[in-house]
């Protein structure tokens, strides 16, 4: 059966439509709580701090100069603001049609981000915004897209099924429970949309192991935590807790489709199908 999946053509489109659909415009915070320059520190992150807020524009006129972040130093500073605050610089000004998967690495090294809007700075985005619907909606999409990319590898190299073999008996055995189902609803699908994630990474390791060229067991690793992580992205878990951990997963993902859609175009080249 052809699967119509060109993992390696459609991994540029998926990231492309991904960016310019679910940007960071969608998760920022667009109610600014600011001061100003000759506020005293420690009065301003004491009045905030029932909000939950970390992090304080400061504003001078009509235009944001800085931020004042809340540390013991400067919760404790009886000085102005400009005293203690930091300056703005580039590094934490993110414009606000940035990309979601891009803003997720930007997130890995920056604690927020100020959100530019044409040339006024309107928003702020922190990595507790990462729990936001758009973000699991990127998420889940990008780590379906990895999902795809294994099945269209074992399609490809592992012909007429015969990648069966690699399934424990108890797992071959509901596989064709679900398959004798689908049949009987008079659904035509292939016997490898019914395997879920932990049997493609299974199938993967014990029948493509020779092409992942002694990256068997790293692959192992890498799609257990995967696994979970689009679990937790599911069912709405708190996966952003460390934005470092979220932007190797996102790499580690982007890394095994790209290694992945090579096996599929080389299996169908050798095989003269492509």
């Amino acid at each position: 059966m052809a699967s119509g999946y060109n993992s390696r053509n459609q991994l540029g489109e998926v990231l492309n439509s991904l960016e310019n659909s679910l940007q960071v415009r969608l998760i920022a915070s667009w109610e600014l709580t600011v001061c100003a320059p000759e506020n005293i520190a420690a009065h301003v992150l004491a009045q905030t701090k029932s909000s939950g807020l970390d992090q304080i524009p400061v504003r001078d006129g009509s235009t944001i100069v800085g931020v004042i972040e809340r540390t013991p130093e400067t919760e404790a500073a009886q000085v102005q603001v400009t005293e203690t605050m930091r300056w703005l610089r580039d590094n934490i000004i993110i414009e606000s049609s940035t990309g979601i998967l891009s803003y997720i690495d930007l997130a890995a090294e920056q604690p927020y981000h100020l959100v530019l809007v044409g040339k006024e700075i309107r928003g702020i985005v922190t990595p507790s915004d990462l729990l936001k619907l758009p973000v699991r909606v990127v998420l889940f999409t990008f780590l379906t897209h990895l999902e795809a990319t294994m099945a269209a590898a074992i399609r490809a190299y592992c012909p007429n099924d015969s990648w069966l073999d690699a399934l424990s008996s108890n797992r071959k055995g509901k596989l064709e429970d679900e398959y004798a189902n689908g049949e009987k609803a008079d659904i035509y699908v292939e016997r490898l949309s019914f395997t879920q994630w932990g049997d493609k990474k299974t199938i993967i390791a014990k029948k493509l192991g020779k092409e992942l060229h002694g990256s068997v067991n790293q692959f192992k690793e890498d799609l257990e935590g995967l696994g979970r992580l689009r679990d937790d992205v599911m069912h709405g878990n708190k996966y952003f807790d460390n934005a470092e951990f979220l932007s190797r997963s996102v790499l580690k993902a982007a890394c095994w489709i790209e290694r992945l859609a090579q096996i599929e175009s080389t299996s169908l080249e050798r095989e003269g199908r492509k």
